[in-house]
């Protein structure tokens, strides 16, 4: 026995020295970590943790330090061993889905958060599994967690903005406006201002569709999209003299429907500009085609009637008898009958 007790004597102390330098070297590690020299954090471990010796949090922490120096790759390798000692662990899961994602791997990003989430139900979790939701095009359960982050912290730009734009994609604009508007606060894009104001506009809110409109044009600068949907804005709230302005500003440099040189030849006609509503109308039918639509055959009609003043009959009559066969009953051309005899009179 009485050899016994020096040798356990030896091993306690072997183990509390042990135990001792140990607490000491993670005392230290957790300084760097936490005076933000990931480095020599990391350095320090290599040096002085020995791999095997290293517990969950540790290889958290180092996968942190790998992170915040731009070592994506080494830092999920950490969030993986970190997993791996401990299936259960809230941080490594979360950590890992945030990684994937930083890789563009949303199906192993889902996966992760997903494991994060059946642990901690939280606003970070639900983030990044929305985040891969929104790279697989998985609308609909990146709303659900969307809204889970919203509803715990409701300035975050990036989840409004990302809501905002899932309800916009779905043409929920009335659920877009307040989320995009909430991002914009913080973050003001010209993207951000023209979504508004063309959400605005769809739900025909349209002094609010003009001034989103207005703001997204000056900051886009040059011809944009936002010209058009403010040229659309106008033209609605019978603001033709704008609309006509605005109208002249981009055709030629944006992407016009034949429904747009149609509204631009009325607002130019409402403003009492005669000749250059006739060009209007004529570019708008060019643009229209073989259509038999209202617009299209009104559109004909107001160049026909030009065409016969200035005694092109033949011209005029091609007009005339194209909107004849399209509109049988007169709805659109009451006078038809008449102007096709005046048209054929003249073409003698």
């Amino acid at each position: 026995m009485s050899r016994i007790a020096p040798i356990r004597s030896l091993m306690f102390s072997i183990v509390l020295i042990a135990w001792i330098f140990s607490a000491f070297a993670d005392e230290t590690f957790d300084k760097l970590i936490a005076d933000q020299k990931y480095k020599e954090a990391i350095q320090y471990a290599d040096d002085k943790i020995p791999a095997e010796a290293r517990k969950a949090d540790i290889w958290v922490k180092l996968a942190k330090a790998n992170e915040e120096l731009g070592f994506n790759e080494k830092a999920l390798a950490c969030y993986m061993v970190s997993w791996r000692l401990n299936p259960s662990d809230y941080q490594s899961l979360l950590g890992a889905a945030k990684i994937y994602n930083k890789l563009s791997q949303p199906d192993n990003a889902m996966t992760m958060a997903q494991k994060a989430l059946a642990i901690n139900f939280t606003a970070e979790a639900s983030w990044e599994y929305a985040r891969a939701c929104i790279q697989l095009n998985r609308s609909a359960e990146a709303k659900k967690a969307l809204e889970k982050v919203i509803e715990t912290d409701a300035g975050n730009v990036v989840a409004n903005r990302e809501l905002g734009l899932i309800y916009y994609n779905d043409k929920q604009y009335e659920k877009a406006l307040p989320l995009l508007k909430t991002s914009l606060i913080k973050k003001p894009e010209a993207e951000l201002y023209l979504k508004i104001g063309r959400a605005y506009l769809e739900i025909r809110a349209l002094d609010s569709a003009i001034t989103y409109l207005k703001l997204a044009a000056s900051k886009a600068g040059g011809v944009s999209e936002a010209n058009l949907m403010l040229a659309r804005a106008y033209f609605s709230t019978d603001n033709f003299s704008a609309a006509a302005a605005e109208y002249d500003r981009i055709v030629g440099k944006a992407s016009l429907k034949p429904a747009d040189y149609y509204d631009r030849a009325v607002a130019k006609e409402k403003t009492g500009n005669a000749d250059d509503a006739v060009a209007a109308y004529t570019a708008a039918v060019k643009e229209f085609g073989s259509d038999a639509g209202s617009e299209a055959l009104q559109a004909r009609m107001k160049v026909a009637k030009d065409q016969l003043s200035h005694k092109s009959f033949q011209a005029a009559l091609t007009n005339l008898e194209f909107v004849r066969a399209a509109d049988k009953a007169g709805q659109y051309s009451p006078e038809i009958l008449f102007l096709l005899a005046d048209a054929n009179e003249g073409a003698k």
